[in-house]
């Protein structure tokens, strides 16, 4: 993105626990960022059609699947490839992680997060050079 702090991006929040994600929405709202958020990985796939995120902000653990089969499902579609994948969760352990990462996730967020954080972790993203995103 070309501003500073990457006012107007869209991203793409994927949780199944509706407050929660409406509270990340608002915050990316705060943060001068557009927000869509999605509880399933259709509902996913709707948005990312319909509006192609800057980024994608997705909970690993959800009930209908997780975070890690969206973001191999993302990377493994040409059309959204190059999109910036943040990955949530409850678990932190290093093969946690790892595993994220190889699979091309941009950033890896364990919950809880601070608020900075996760807006820190998300102008990051969207300020990375697309070369990093070639995972498959």
């Amino acid at each position: 993105m070309n501003s500073k702090y990457n006012n107007g991006a869209n991203v793409l929040i994927i949780n199944d626990q509706p407050k929660l994600a409406r509270s990340m929405a608002f915050l990316m709202e705060i943060a001068g960022l557009h927000a869509t958020t999605a509880a399933t990985p259709d509902e996913a796939a709707q948005a990312l059609a319909a509006q192609k995120p800057d980024l994608i902000l997705c909970d690993v653990d959800m009930t209908v699947t997780d975070g890690y089969t969206l973001l191999r499902r993302v990377r493994a579609d040409r059309r959204y490839a190059h999109i910036p994948f943040i990955v949530m969760s409850e678990s932190y352990e290093l093969h946690d992680l790892m595993y994220a990462l190889d699979l091309g996730a941009a950033e890896y967020l364990p919950k809880p997060f601070d608020t900075y954080d996760l807006i820190d972790a998300v102008r990051q993203a969207l300020a990375e050079p697309v070369a990093y995103r070639a995972a498959s």
